[in-house]
């Protein structure tokens, strides 16, 4: 009897390891297939992000990101606008047109007009006028010459309102420094 039962003891031993053994199989090769299900998951999700990156640059050029110089803010208070223009203005020469790149976005309710002026002599050296929402100014000559260097100078950005009554009220402004360079590229200064 003591021998049966010893037997039935190692018995349900054997089985349990058997059951044990075959639990830690299926475990190890579950461990597996998550592995590679994990692997392709994020091979997966890497091909749908470059894919949405190619579209985004090649179909919608403009969320493409902006280039170096090119500065983009919004005012906040109780008339917010958003503003994009050229922070290092190059003009190849005293003469020519320089790349200023200002906009006024689609979505603005107001027009903007850009003024670049010395803030010492309160000298206008360029002056945009009203700029649409939806509009870009690319080139831009200057009002008064510069000779070739690097000028700082300020910018100064005024919203104005586009009803037809109130349409010179000025609704807000902002002002920052700026630097033109006149013969001379911004990459070399």
């Amino acid at each position: 009897m003591v021998s049966l039962r010893i037997k039935s003891r190692l018995s349900r031993r054997g089985e349990a390891l058997r059951i044990n053994r075959h639990h830690l199989e299926r475990t190890v090769s579950l461990s597996k297939k998550l592995k590679r299900f994990t692997g392709i998951f994020f091979l997966s999700i890497a091909c749908v992000t470059l894919a949405v990156l190619l579209v985004r640059l090649v179909l919608l050029p403009s969320l493409a990101p902006s280039p170096p110089g090119l500065f983009t803010d919004m005012v906040e208070g109780e008339h917010p606008f958003a503003y994009r223009y050229n922070s290092k203005i190059y003009f190849p020469a005293p003469d020519a047109e320089g790349n200023l790149l200002a906009e006024n976005h689609e979505e603005s309710d107001y027009y903007l007009n850009i003024e670049i002026f010395d803030p010492d002599s309160r000298d206008v050296y360029m002056y945009t006028g009203f700029i649409e929402p939806g509009t870009v100014i690319d080139q831009i000559g200057l009002l008064l010459p510069l000779p070739e260097g690097v000028h700082p100078l300020r910018i100064r950005i005024t919203a104005h309102s586009r009803e037809r009554e109130a349409l010179y009220e000025q609704l807000g402004s902002i002002e920052e420094p700026i630097e033109l360079y006149v013969g001379q590229r911004p990459e070399a200064a």
